[in-house]
């Protein structure tokens, strides 16, 4: 098992790498995808879409930029929910009210291409009102959950009790909820050094209520461990989930594919990702919570190097990343000391306006290659 900072560390960055990785192919299906590969990738990543074997190379790519990649909301997320951890001191009604903050805060950057139901609470929580939740069960607190998993790893009832305080704050659907509480539990496993899918499942039952969500979600957790226990791979998985043309934004079909995943490469970063984005659709959120849940097992020293160098983003740079992880650790050790890193003021919002324009690019460049 890897050190706190280690897994801490892992979890922020390989979520980063994730949402970077899936970004560019957002919103297309498996076969628009493949067709944006150049013929030796998708040959190579089709030959071993089901292999648990070494890494895939001259594969998939950071490619918003060239050979480089960028942020989306996904990483936005776990960020200020772990500037939101340290802030609480460990206290969920403080972490409530710290979050509401950081969503403020986060809102007035404007950052593009949110989802629906984030907009709509962040809206909520900029003009101070005190309920800020919707009824959705989209992704937003799945995109929260793993570092919540990772920084809890020892106190399962710590664990859920703060990702309700998450989720609650975005998203009411109970959907949300059992969706969030799986991928953070998945990390708590992760962090532990576990990948075991009994346990897992078990845990998840465990914490359960008589509500049809919950009755749902451990439903399609135990599909997805049956699924990775017969050597599914993630695409096959998908498609007997319907979502043969991409993996929607609604939180229990991501949810269960990401476990899926998950059970099948559970210390094979690159390989996972790969795999999951290649399904299509929500994909930097998909492959955003995925890196999260395996960075915490593997650790941030064994991510792909090429990936990690090739993040080009500001003022989340690689380097604040590792400060928030830094502090995150001497948070278990000494609350008293820790205070949370922030960024420059203004910068956030600078960069939206860049990140608008290299957008509009993409999708320019993404249509004229179709």
């Amino acid at each position: 098992m890897v050190s706190r900072l280690e897994s801490l560390h892992g979890c922020l960055l390989g979520g980063g790498m994730g949402d970077a990785l899936g970004l560019p192919y957002e919103r297309l299906s498996p076969q628009k995808i493949q067709k944006m590969l150049p013929a030796s990738s998708a040959g190579a990543l089709g030959a071993n879409a089901s292999s648990e074997s070494a890494p895939v190379r001259g594969g998939l790519d950071l490619s918003l930029l060239p050979s480089r990649g960028l942020f989306s909301d996904d990483t936005e997320h776990a960020l200020l929910t772990a500037r939101a951890l340290l802030e609480s001191r460990g206290d969920p009604q403080k972490f409530g009210r710290y979050l509401r903050g950081e969503l403020r805060r986060w809102f007035f950057t404007l950052p593009p291409g949110i989802g629906l139901a984030t907009l709509k609470a962040s809206l909520k929580a900029a003009i101070f009102l005190p309920n800020t939740g919707v009824h959705s069960a989209g992704n937003g607190p799945a995109m929260r959950a793993p570092i919540l998993g990772a920084f809890f790893h020892n106190s399962t009832r710590q664990l859920r009790e703060f990702c309700d305080v998450s989720t609650h704050l975005t998203h009411l659907d109970p959907r949300a909820k059992w969706g969030a509480f799986a991928v953070a539990l998945a990390a708590s496993e992760a962090a532990n050094g576990r990948c075991d899918a009994r346990r897992f499942v078990r845990e998840l039952c465990e914490w359960s209520d008589d509500s049809d969500a919950a009755r749902e979600t451990i439903s399609l957790a135990k599909s997805a461990a049956n699924s990775a226990s017969r050597g599914q791979s993630t695409a096959q998985f998908c498609a007997e989930m319907g979502l043969e043309n991409g993996v929607s934004g609604y939180i229990l079909h991501t949810v269960p594919v990401v476990l899926q995943c998950w059970l099948r490469h559970d210390q094979n970063f690159r390989a996972a990702l790969e795999e999951i984005v290649l399904c299509g659709g929500d994909t930097d959120t998909t492959a955003a919570i995925l890196g999260g849940i395996i960075g915490a097992r593997v650790g941030a020293s064994r991510l792909p190097l090429d990936w990690e160098y090739g993040l080009v983003d500001f003022p989340n740079t690689r380097g604040y990343i590792q400060r928030v992880a830094q502090e995150m650790e001497s948070a278990e050790k000494d609350a008293l000391a820790v205070v949370a890193p922030r960024v420059l003021i203004g910068a956030p919002l600078l960069r939206n306006a860049v990140f608008v324009g290299i957008l509009l690019v993409h999708v320019v460049k993404r249509a004229v290659t179709r």
